[in-house]
């Protein structure tokens, strides 16, 4: 019935109280709908998108935005929320998540090149460690870590490396 679901809608947001009086810049509330002005939000999913289509900086600027645009991802695509009687929403949710993150790794990929060329190699080792814990299964990403840890000259790193990596794939 859609009068009961405007009314529960009213409840909802006079529940919100002091918390929505700080969104009202950024909810757009009428009588029967409400939705979100996006101009005035920031999302990390655009700093992705956007970065992974300037290709054309110099490698300096191309490091700092992309370290600016990785930095921007705090976490899964509406992590913590579900919604267990839409399965539909549960796929395209799981799907968005799976190309974010995506979109990430290819990110950080990028940045841990332009870090190992520059020669930050323990910054390069760290970013290659961090698309480890985005995705455990990414042998590119294990190889990168073994990679990092040779040309730092650490032997027994690598090693153990490539350990955790046969023992995860």
């Amino acid at each position: 019935d859609q009068s009961k679901g405007r009314a529960n809608l009213r409840m909802a947001l006079a529940r919100l109280g002091d918390d929505l009086k700080e969104a009202r810049s950024v909810l757009q509330v009428q009588r029967d709908s409400i939705g979100i002005q996006v101009q005035h939000l920031e999302l990390d999913v655009q700093g992705l998108e956007a970065t992974l289509v300037h290709r054309g900086l110099p490698e300096t600027d191309q490091e700092a935005q992309l370290t600016a645009a990785v930095q921007l991802f705090r976490g899964d695509l509406l992590e913590g929320f579900d919604l267990d009687d839409a399965p539909e929403f549960e796929d395209w949710l799981l799907m968005q998540r799976e190309l974010v993150r995506g979109r990430l790794d290819a990110l950080l990929e990028r940045l841990g090149a332009l870090q190992y060329h520059g020669g930050r190699l323990d910054s390069a080792l760290q970013t290659a460690q961090r698309r480890l814990r985005l995705e455990p299964l990414n042998e590119d990403a294990h190889r990168q870590v073994i990679e990092m840890h040779l040309s730092g000259g650490n032997r027994s790193a690598a090693l153990e490396a490539f350990n955790a990596c046969a023992q995860i794939l």
